[in-house]
């Protein structure tokens, strides 16, 4: 894996625009990296820093994207974590928000067929409708911080981002 998810994978939107298929084949391995890696403590990006990172590099290749809405065939998003989402004030209460995320989207993964392997589930549009919605509930939590995404990743160290 490159020493830089962020470039790398803004090289695989420009490399792969206009070619979706192109674009997820060569996305599966560095999700299945990703999760292997998290699986192992060991990435050096933490879950919402990640999806966020690869959500827009999504959106880069798909223009116009996919209707970032929760589909139906998920679990239902807790009520609490919506709470929890627009009650974000500071940087402890992010990563707690990203830790109680994280463990309800491991259940989304486990009750969908369709999200079985890394490499596979990539091609799935709910797939990519789910992660989207996640992405919107970072985007809300930094709002309620009142922190842009600029601005957090200037704000929050590298070693930070591996929590959130």
């Amino acid at each position: 894996m490159p020493p830089d998810l962020r470039v790398y994978l803004d090289q695989v939107a420009q490399t792969h625009a206009g070619d979706p298929l192109g674009y997820l084949w060569e996305f599966g391995p560095i999700y299945a990296w990703w999760r292997r890696d998290r699986a192992h403590e060991t990435q050096s990006i933490g879950f919402l820093t990640f999806h966020r990172l690869v959500i827009r590099s999504f959106r880069r290749t798909f223009p116009g994207g996919w209707i970032p809405v929760q589909p139906s065939s998920m679990l239902p998003f807790p009520i609490v974590l919506a709470e929890q989402a627009a009650a974000i004030r500071d940087f402890a209460a992010l990563t707690v928000f990203s830790s109680n995320l994280e463990a309800w989207h491991h259940g989304v993964h486990r009750a969908i067929d369709t999200f079985g392997t890394p490499e596979r589930n990539v091609l799935v549009r709910a797939f990519w409708e789910f992660h989207v919605f996640l992405d919107l509930q970072f985007a809300s939590a930094l709002e309620a911080w009142g922190t842009s995404w600029s601005a957090y990743l200037a704000r929050i160290s590298l070693d930070d981002q591996r929590l959130v």
